[in-house]
């Protein structure tokens, strides 16, 4: 799984507070918490990260890839992935 977040850091650049911006590690916990749900389709557990780090305070933008390294795929492939995007209106 990968994660970019695009987040407001402006307050955080004065202030170095960790209140004042994305906490990464609680992203960190969400990914966790999501990928141990078992979803047959990639594109769910994406989703659902995005879900629910799009509301979270200073971030604007979410992209998660899901990679499935050795799919059960008769092809030759070493991983395939789905990227799902949110973004605050």
């Amino acid at each position: 799984v990968n994660v970019w977040v695009t987040a407001d850091t402006s307050e955080v650049e004065k202030t170095d507070d960790l209140n004042d911006t994305v906490d990464y590690a609680h992203i960190i916990d969400i990914v966790k918490e999501q990928m141990a749900i078992r979803s047959d389709m990639i594109e769910h557990p994406a989703k659902r990260i995005v879900d629910a780090i799009l509301p979270l305070n200073k971030v604007q933008k979410v992209k998660v890839e899901v990679e499935k390294i050795q799919p059960p795929i008769d092809a030759s492939f070493g991983k395939i992935s789905v990227t799902i995007k949110g973004e605050q209106n």
